[in-house]
């Protein structure tokens, strides 16, 4: 009887196992499929944590002419280091730019 309770836990315990197992890979899998549906991900979350550290509201999105494939082509070409020098310069470049604008103008949005 001993023994027959100990195959049952065993196999309950591998039961158990596998399942985590797949729900694991399958959490893996979620994330996996999300990124390659938005390349831009991590760079959003990268800006996320950027705008909360410069108490900026900057966000991701094509200018001009550009298209939305551009866009990811030319933030994707760019590590996560060459992203974060990237945005740290535009915040420079707009505080200086703040700086030599005479108080009371208007500059269109």
């Amino acid at each position: 009887m001993k023994k027959k309770r100990r195959v049952i836990v065993a196999a309950s315990v591998t039961v158990v196992t596998v399942i985590v197992c797949f729900i694991f890979i399958y959490i893996e899998k979620g994330k996996a499929n999300q990124n390659s549906e938005n390349p831009l991900a991590p760079y959003e979350e990268e800006l996320e944590r950027l705008n909360e550290e410069l108490g900026k509201k900057y966000q991701l999105s094509p200018t001009g002419d550009d298209t939305y494939e551009d866009m990811v082509a030319f933030f994707t070409s760019m590590t996560m280091e060459e992203f974060e020098a990237y945005i740290r310069e535009v915040f420079r470049k707009e505080a200086e730019f703040d700086a030599r604008m005479p108080e009371g103008v208007a500059v269109p949005e």
